[in-house]
């Protein structure tokens, strides 16, 4: 029985080092690993990047110049929470405050779920301009076992800027 494992190893490496391999996952250097090309690539890249807390990638979906969070007021528990762990005190803010915002999220969560549901999409007669409105659902466990789960509505206006699609404005509602 050894030798047949033995030969049956031997035999897959034999027949798999002639063959030229490549892990779709390892991108090679100096490549994006995931194309912002297109509207819904950097939407579904934004939510690839929350699953897999991919702060980078999170911030290369958005405009670092014109980016602008717009969140409900409404929804007081959250608003302390800006206001006393992070110091934001606006429900409108940008690119600074969204990396402030979601680098702590990413920190303090053990995993993240993102779901976009019904999801409608349209680009505007001139085709630079794309909106993307879904309602969402985010399940986020944190470090410490504890479960939250955020539902809502959103509303992403994306532009195009040197070839490539950015999000511009985000505007998030309750359900």
């Amino acid at each position: 029985m050894r030798s047949f494992i033995q030969g049956a190893l031997f035999l897959l490496v034999i027949s798999t080092a002639s063959c030229n391999f490549t892990n779709p996952f390892n991108v090679p250097e100096g490549r994006d690993p995931i194309s912002l090309n297109t509207p819904l690539d950097v939407v579904y890249a934004l939510r690839q990047a929350y699953i897999s807390k991919d702060l980078t990638l999170y911030l290369s979906c958005l405009h670092r110049d014109s980016f602008r969070f717009y969140f409900n007021v409404q929804d007081t528990v959250a608003k302390r929470i800006l206001e006393t762990d992070l110091g934001i005190d606006s429900m409108v803010w940008g690119f600074e405050e969204e990396k402030l915002a979601t680098e702590a999220l990413f920190e303090l969560s053990r995993s993240i779920y993102l779901e976009y549901l019904n999801p409608v999409s349209f680009f505007t007669t001139d085709s630079n301009t794309f909106y993307f409105m879904s309602t969402y659902y985010m399940a986020i466990t944190e470090k410490n076992g504890n479960s939250q789960i955020a539902q809502g509505k959103l509303i992403f206006i994306l532009k195009r800027d040197s070839q490539k699609w950015f999000i511009f404005r985000w505007n998030d509602y309750p359900l």
